[in-house]
């Protein structure tokens, strides 16, 4: 390759919602563009669906600049089209295929608060975070609702394990603790940023909870963030806001260990084993990065 020619990334992330996965597409996409690589964020593919799955892919080879991209199975319900072809040319058009991989347990129990509080899957400022943690009280999470997701979570990997080959696992906790070491590990470019990913997500993290005010990267962050929808306006850029801990999941939900007990009890070849020692070390180690404890 040219030393004058951008290299060219085509990267496809494949979710079930609630594993960070809209926050890693976003940051990767900001990421590629603030060290020089022009990438487009196309969200969900299926939201760029019309007239067929051909004019979608030819949508996505005339794209001069890199593209990232996701799919979720449960999207795929609003097409009246067969899939099968089109994932085999995912297969071949997608250079990388991600897949981030958290606690089942906990995205199960994240996709059931958001049902049952009626909370959207990502909120993108302080007002809107603000808004939905003071009108959410104490509450029991309905069982059925529960299993509901955990088959969701069951479904999601079982029709990536069938219809996607080469795919990259990436650890939601490890993402999250050490955001701008995993996106070098996975691009292996020179990073020219100035600042760090995981610095402002604390810092934006304790700025919502009043814990702290922003500091001058995180203002400087945001108005890049700005910048970028201007420059791309049908494209989003905006990162999601962290509601809700673990440990701050198990004030609101009234019922947690009934919970717990019922994933123990979910037989899956798909589902991790957790229990609830893991459940504590991961609040203490969450906490910790975030500066609660």
């Amino acid at each position: 390759m040219s030393p004058y020619l951008q290299p060219l990334h085509r990267l496809l992330i494949l979710t079930p919602d609630s594993v960070a996965s809209t926050y890693f597409q976003r940051l990767t996409t900001m990421y590629l563009n603030l060290n020089g690589i022009t990438t487009v964020n196309f969200h969900d593919l299926v939201n760029h669906y019309d007239e067929g799955f051909r004019k979608l892919l030819r949508k996505l080879t005339s794209k001069q600049d890199s593209v990232v991209c996701r799919l979720s199975q449960y999207r795929l319900i609003e097409v009246n089209e067969p899939h099968s072809s089109f994932f085999k040319a995912c297969n071949l058009f997608f250079q990388r295929k991600f897949c981030l991989r958290r606690c089942s347990f906990e995205t199960a129990l994240s996709l059931s608060m958001c049902e049952y509080f009626s909370h959207p899957l990502n909120v993108y400022s302080h007002d809107k975070y603000k808004h939905y943690k003071e009108n959410t009280t104490p509450s029991t999470i309905p069982i059925d609702l529960f299993i509901e997701k955990l088959k969701h979570i069951e479904h999601h990997f079982s029709w990536v394990d069938k219809n996607f080959t080469h795919v990259e696992y990436i650890d939601h906790e490890d993402f999250i603790t050490d955001t701008d070491l995993t996106l070098k590990k996975l691009f292996n470019i020179e990073n020219r940023l100035d600042f760090s990913f995981t610095a402002i997500n604390k810092n934006i993290f304790l700025s919502d909870r009043g814990f702290s005010k922003l500091n001058d990267a995180s203002s400087d962050f945001l108005e890049r963030i700005e910048s970028l929808e201007n420059i791309y306006p049908d494209f989003p850029f905006r990162v999601p806001r962290k509601k809700f801990t673990l440990s701050e999941k198990k004030v609101y939900v009234s019922n947690f260990d009934n919970l717990l007990q019922t994933y123990s009890n979910y037989s899956s070849n798909h589902l991790e084993k957790v229990t609830s020692e893991d459940l504590e070390k991961r609040i203490v180690r969450e906490d910790k990065l975030f500066g609660l404890s």
